[in-house]
């Protein structure tokens, strides 16, 4: 399968019962897009009251990119209104992008 060009490796079963065909495509792999990252820890960050224009991540997280399910190598980072840092790595899984503390 691919998503926006980039090949996307699936588990695919099917079966044929009747006049009926069933199938199921599950991702091997998950997708990491630097845009929508950026914009879930934004979110992220804005609902747990960081400072405005303190939310970043990783200048290295590719543009679009298949990672095995779990922690990528990134990181994401902000500024509380109290000043503390807050980073989390970025990982990846069959429902999506999450945000696990570093």
């Amino acid at each position: 399968m691919k998503f926006d060009d980039l090949a996307v490796p699936m588990d695919v079963t099917a079966s044929i019962a009747d006049q009926y065909m069933t199938w199921s495509a599950i991702a091997s792999v998950g997708v990491v897009s630097r845009t929508n990252v950026g914009r879930l820890w934004n979110s992220e960050a804005v609902n747990s009251n960081a400072r405005l224009g303190t939310a970043m991540c990783d200048a290295a997280m590719p543009d679009l990119a298949v990672f095995p399910f779990g922690a990528t190598p990134f990181f994401c980072w902000y500024i509380t209104a109290e000043g503390a840092v807050v980073e989390k790595q970025v990982s990846v899984g069959r429902r999506g992008i999450t945000f696990e503390k570093a």
